[in-house]
């Protein structure tokens, strides 16, 4: 009987984790509560008897527990982002990737010497083939004082887009691809990927410092700063900020969000229109 007992109090305790953990309530979680309270109110010694035969398994519900409440967390702070976007800027003669008039602008804050955002680099190609049409890229600076080569490529990418902009953006895939040789190669390395694609080096070499160039990175760095981003790589996403190099998925999870959100909205907006053109139209006919 004793067995039964703890392991049945085993049993109650995982699911009171789980539901504290992922924020659940009800009657059925507050009846289970009341029973484990009212059995250990007879039977204090249990508890100790079942933590310590089954530490593990208590541990693993709990990491478990936890987990559900990050994602939780996440989800929720990512909604109240959907209601109350940031608002990055976004300057039309700068280079945009993918269809200039999509509905979701994916504003990206990196480094191109940064391991974590040549990660990124990957699944953001992958974003924009599954998500084609849908959403468009803007790319930003955040070069890192720990990486030196990252200010030089940042000024080099800027000025081949003064050029021509889809050149730069195969610059930019170039530079990400083979950071180890940016890494050793730096300026004179970028300059002869530059020349390969066909740019005028001599006309980068003086873009690269040109005022415009370091107007965009510095207004990138102190947007950087006002949004609260620290580190490489980040992005806002239809207004959304996801720290570091996120999974495929998230990135569609977080653009479905603000696809339901955008489109739930129109609906409201739908139906606050027609409520309105009803009541002008009763008040004609009363008239």
């Amino acid at each position: 009987m004793r067995r039964f007992t703890a392991l049945w109090l085993l049993a109650a305790i995982c699911c009171l984790i789980i539901a504290g953990c992922s924020g659940e309530s009800g009657t059925d979680s507050t009846d289970l509560k009341q029973k484990v309270t009212e059995l250990l109110r007879q039977n204090p010694d249990i508890v100790l008897d079942v933590l310590r035969e089954n530490n593990e398994t208590v541990f693993h519900v709990a990491e478990q527990g936890m987990a559900v409440a990050q994602q939780r967390a996440i989800r929720d702070q990512r909604m109240a982002m959907v209601k109350n976007p940031l608002q990055p800027e976004i300057d039309p003669n700068r280079p945009i990737r993918g269809d200039k008039n999509a509905p979701i602008t994916v504003v990206e804050y990196s480094d191109f010497q940064c391991p974590y955002c040549g990660e990124a680099a990957r699944t953001v190609e992958l974003m924009m083939q599954k998500h084609k049409g849908e959403v468009r890229l803007v790319f930003k600076h955040m070069p890192l004082s720990s990486h030196p080569q990252a200010l030089p490529a940042a000024r080099y990418y800027e000025a081949a887009s003064l050029q021509d902009e889809e050149k730069a953006w195969q610059l930019h895939d170039i530079m990400f691809q083979n950071q180890e040789a940016l890494t050793k190669g730096g300026a004179a390395w970028i300059k002869k990927q530059a020349a390969d694609l066909g740019l005028d080096v001599e006309k980068l070499d003086k873009d690269a410092m040109s005022p415009e160039v370091n107007n965009r990175i510095r207004d990138d760095l102190r947007e950087a700063k006002r949004f609260g981003i620290s580190g490489t790589p980040h992005f806002v996403v239809g207004g959304v900020l996801m720290a570091g190099a996120q999974p495929l998925e998230e990135f569609t999870n977080v653009i479905e969000l603000v696809e339901q959100n955008r489109a739930q909205e129109g609906d409201q907006n739908a139906t606050s229109g027609n409520a309105t053109e009803n009541a002008t139209d009763n008040a004609t006919q009363g008239s």
